[in-house]
């Protein structure tokens, strides 16, 4: 449910703009690459980036698709359509952690109240390894903004 006090944090819609053309690009490339022989190729570039295409026009259009919104009740993250909403007397602690691979990636994590339930739908990431119960990607914007706008909220908002 969504009151007017809700912040809705979603991709940059520029990027997503920029993604599209892209895709359609690299499918037009496949097909070309199915009318010269090279039928691996060809399958691989439009089954990859069709559905990387279709992947941003889905998240342009809902923002169910991909997103984190923030409320006077709680959060709730979207991720393909399954959503999942946590109260805030819930959580416990709210923090910021990165996992670093390739590149760095900002999270947000936290750790359930130990009276709470967890919720049923595995949607969030398994932080136990850094120290956490669970998290979700920072979406829109840095990591400790969000933080700092859920702190606020749980603040304010007392379930």
């Amino acid at each position: 449910m969504q009151s007017a006090s809700d912040i809705v944090l979603r991709p940059a819609r520029w990027k997503l703009c920029l993604m599209v053309p892209v895709s359609l690009l690299f499918v037009f490339f496949g097909i070309w690459e199915l009318g010269t022989g090279e039928v691996w190729w060809g399958l691989a570039s439009l089954l990859l980036f069709g559905l990387a295409g279709l992947a941003c026009l889905l998240a342009l259009i809902s923002e169910r698709f991909y997103s984190l919104r923030i409320g006077p009740s709680g959060f709730t993250y979207c991720n393909f359509f399954r959503c999942c909403h946590i109260a805030w007397d819930a959580i416990a602690t709210l923090a910021t952690t990165q996992i670093t691979s390739v590149r760095r990636t900002e999270f947000v994590a936290w750790n359930y109240s130990a009276a709470a339930p967890r919720p049923r739908k595995n949607l969030f990431m398994d932080m136990s390894l850094l120290g956490f119960d669970a998290g979700c990607p920072a979406i829109g914007m840095r990591a400790k903004d969000i933080v700092a706008i859920m702190e606020r909220y749980r603040l304010d908002h007392p379930s």
